[in-house]
C-alpha cells in the first residue's frame, strides 16, 4: 500500500499538510447474492495545524488548533450478478466521491 504525506513549517504558529494513499479493496466482487460495495481508492487530504500560546495563560502548554479536509475517489467497478432473473437489484456500477472534513482543538492541562 502506497502512503505519502508531507508536512510544510512556513511560520512557527502554522503547519500545512498534505497527504494520499490508495486503498485496495478488501471485499471481494460481488457476484453472488452478496452486495459488499467497497471499491478500491485513492485518498487525498490536505490541512493545516495552528499553535498558540493559551490566550487566557492559565496553562503553560499551547493551544492547537487544526482542521482537514480529504477527498476519497473510489473508482467505478461494474457489478454483473451471476444469479439473473432472480436477482431483484441486478447488475450496476458502484463508485463516486467522498468529501470528509475535520476539526481538532487541544489544550493540555
Amino acid at each position: 500500500v502506497v502512503r505519502l504525506g508531507v508536512e510544510h513549517r512556513p511560520h512557527e504558529v502554522v503547519r500545512l499538510r498534505a497527504g494520499y494513499t490508495w486503498r485496495p479493496s478488501p471485499a471481494p466482487v460481488p457476484t453472488g447474492t452478496f452486495n459488499y460495495v467497497d471499491n478500491d481508492a485513492h485518498l487525498f487530504a490536505i490541512g493545516a495545524g495552528f499553535t498558540f500560546a493559551d490566550p487566557l495563560e492559565v496553562r503553560q502548554n499551547p493551544v492547537t488548533f487544526d482542521v482537514v479536509y480529504q477527498a476519497t475517489l473510489m473508482a467505478d467497478q461494474p457489478v454483473e450478478k451471476s444469479l439473473g432473473a432472480a436477482d431483484p437489484v441486478g447488475d450496476y456500477t458502484a463508485g463516486g466521491v467522498i468529501h470528509s472534513v475535520g476539526i481538532a482543538f487541544r489544550h493540555d492541562l
